[in-house]
């Protein structure tokens, strides 16, 4: 079903949220975590400024003709096995996916985050036809379990506080409700294992969507976008056009730009590139993928005076420096989409009519528009709006011509303010009580008229002043509506390139990722392993069949015969069947891989699809160990794209790190859906020291 088009009240939303001080309270502390973790990644990042011109050059030749970018991704998904549905609006999402549904005879789903199907109103459509969704992201999770809808982009959770989710979860869930937030986390992690184990149904959305290659891109931490991606059946991912970017050789640039204004990250812990469904031979993966494109208004915003907003990476940095938003919570939106993103993007969906206050939700500082990593004039867009809705007969229209009228003639409008001000200062004027309706009264309910004090005017002041050079100054950041600039060349070059070596450049990203990196003798590791697992106390390990260099699996399998250890195996999966014996591997505490790709650049392990690569053995158990030689290494993410691009697999991963998440209050937290460590062991023939 669509969402219906009421009027929201931002202002009364408001005016609530501010009395709440522990909502204030959690949202500045989310907010002032995830805004010090941007600064420190940027800063880390030379030439970002550039890069940000680079995302908007090549996201405004998208949204130069979206129908056909849309029609290119949507022909390279039908190329490699995918169907693809059009939506024109968010009933329409619901109706497909029903039918979709209804075809398998589903009756759970999991689903990972998506502003868009949230945006389609497609939970309660498929509640409607008595399919069940589970929310899979522990921000989404706990609010659903709550009855609430998403105060953030990022962070849907971002107003509950420890005690908060304890509570919800001893309520819902039968824990107890003094848990620390690991303790928290483990608990979803039980819940949330059991219904991924058991979905007919995987709902995901799409960070990006590859018109060249027809490849969708889920960018996530915790790990359940590929759960839901891999474990169920049928995949359905819903996906609005604005989504499209045009090549390949794009993603590393876009991945830079969203990963390090979202979280503060040079990458996220798993990126998921799915090229088609499952296909002949391959263990895992989905029997079908559905990708609804979905419309909503966009081509029409794409034609009118704020079409960079379709530019919006989804972020969520806008909302993070946004007085407005850290006053009063993303609820008081009372929309999917909160924050300065939000009150541009809620009108031109859903109309002004539906929305009209929001363009008011701005202060005008700049500081969306100085952080958005696409350069979105965010702030001029709000002027623009609130100057249609005038337009249109809405708002304080009167008041505002009569004032530009006025700013029209310098002159004039200096002499009136003297003798106002002058009248005042003499208590001679009589008192004026403040409206209680009226298009001023709009402006007094959130504002105090303002009284003249003694001394010179602002203008005055401003003529007096030292000239430029005889007194300290203080430099001011200028809120510009965008920032044009040439594009930049395709994204590099290496962060940092005083490494002597791309293997010595790996070991430290993948070190400040969380991966236990090493160089290992290659003769030492079968003892190290078999230590390994006695620490750990594993006794059931999961080995994928397929992927292994043959002389070194078959050490592998040696060491692991000679202890207590129980392997589980995949075999050749077939129609309606994963590979994999599902109770056993759920049951697997260590999953161990062969990696015959890692990138220096991002510290990132390449784990693609195919015959018998069981790359859920570096998922679903508690720790991971990857195994790899040195010539595996790979300079850049770019590199890497450029060697698979003609054949990419169905499903191509990257992992930087163990699984994690700051869902609770932003307290870092490792091991949610995937494992909470992760060892890459390099094997070299070299002496290690």
């Amino acid at each position: 079903m669509s969402r219906s088009v009421v009027r929201h009240d931002f202002r009364r939303a408001a005016r609530i949220a501010l009395t709440d001080d522990a909502l204030r309270a959690a949202v500045k502390k989310t907010t002032d975590t995830l805004v010090q973790r941007r600064a420190a990644a940027v800063t880390a990042r030379p030439g970002f400024e550039a890069l940000r011109a680079w995302g908007r050059e090549r996201k405004l030749t998208v949204s130069g003709d979206l129908e056909a970018h849309a029609q290119q991704f949507a022909s390279r998904v039908e190329a490699a096995g995918g169907t693809v549905h059009f939506a024109r609006d968010g009933a329409e999402v619901g109706r497909i996916a029903c039918r979709v549904a209804a075809a398998r005879g589903v009756q759970l789903a999991v689903k990972a985050k998506s502003m868009t199907a949230e945006e389609a109103g497609l939970n309660e459509a498929l509640a409607a036809a008595g399919v069940e969704v589970t929310e899979t992201d522990l921000g989404e999770f706990i609010i659903q379990l709550a009855g609430e809808k998403p105060s953030h982009i990022l962070a849907p959770a971002i107003h509950r506080s420890r005690e908060e989710v304890g509570a919800l979860f001893a309520r819902t869930l039968g824990v107890r409700e003094d848990l620390e937030v690991p303790d928290l986390v483990a608990a979803a992690r039980r819940h949330l294992r059991e219904r991924f184990l058991a979905a007919e149904l995987g709902i995901t959305g799409g960070n990006f969507a590859v018109a060249e290659t027809g490849t969708l891109v889920l960018v996530t931490n915790e790990g359940n976008g590929r759960m839901a991606t891999t474990l169920p059946p049928v995949h359905l991912a819903v996906v609005g056009i604005d989504k499209v970017i045009p090549k390949l050789s794009d993603l590393p640039g876009f991945l830079a730009l969203l990963t390090r204004s979202a979280s503060g990250q040079g990458i996220s812990s798993y990126v998921s590139m799915t090229t088609g469904p499952r296909r002949p031979g391959e263990t895992e993966g989905p029997e079908e993928l559905h990708v609804i494109l979905l419309d909503n208004g966009r081509s029409r915003i794409a034609a009118g005076p704020c079409r960079e907003i379709l530019h919006c990476l989804h972020c969520g940095s806008c909302l993070n420096h946004c007085p407005v938003y850290r006053a009063v919570g993303g609820h008081a939106w009372e929309s999917p989409y909160p924050g300065p993103m939000g009150s541009v993007l809620s009108p031109l969906l859903w109309g002004t009519d539906a929305y009209p206050q929001l363009p008011d939700a701005c202060t005008l500082c700049g500081r969306c528009a100085q952080v958005c990593p696409v350069q979105i004039p965010l702030p001029g867009y709000h002027r623009e709006l609130r100057r249609l809705r005038s337009e249109a007969g809405g708002g304080n229209h009167l008041v505002a011509r009569a004032t530009a009228r006025l700013a029209a003639w310098p002159a004039t409008y200096r002499r009136g303010l003297s003798a106002v001000r002058g009248l005042l200062r003499s208590g001679l004027a009589p008192r004026v009580p403040e409206p209680e309706t009226g298009a001023v009264h709009g402006w007094t309910q959130c504002r105090e008229l303002p009284r003249p004090e003694a001394g010179p005017s602002f203008r005055d002041w401003w003529e007096q002043r030292p000239a430029r050079g005889t007194e300290a100054t203080n430099t001011v950041l200028e809120p510009t509506d965008s920032v044009p600039g040439p594009a930049a060349p395709e994204p590099g070059p290496p962060e940092d390139p005083a490494q002597p070596t791309p293997l010595a450049r790996y070991l430290e990203r993948a070190s400040a990722a969380g991966v236990e990196a090493e160089l290992v003798a290659s003769g030492a590791w079968p003892q190290r392993l078999v230590s390994l697992l006695a620490e750990e106390g594993i006794a059931r390990v999961a080995v994928p069949r397929a992927g292994w260099p043959p002389s070194l699996r078959a050490r592998l399998l040696q060491a692991l015969a000679g202890g207590p250890c129980a392997v589980v195996e995949d075999s050749a999966g077939t129609a309606g069947t994963l590979g994999w014996d599902r109770a056993a591997l759920a049951e697997a505490q260590a999953g161990i891989t062969f990696c015959g790709a890692f990138v220096a650049e991002t510290g990132s392990l390449c784990l693609p699809a195919g015959a018998g690569l069981g790359t859920l053995a570096s998922l679903l158990p508690g720790v991971h160990l990857c195994l790899s030689h040195p010539e595996g290494v790979v300079e850049t993410l770019a590199e890497l794209l450029a060697e698979r691009a003609p054949g990419l697999p169905s499903r191509l991963t990257l992992v930087t790190g163990p699984s994690r998440t700051g869902d609770i209050e932003g307290t870092m937290t490792t091991g949610v859906h995937g494992p909470g460590r992760v060892l890459h062991w390099i094997l070299t023939d070299a002496e290690v020291p």
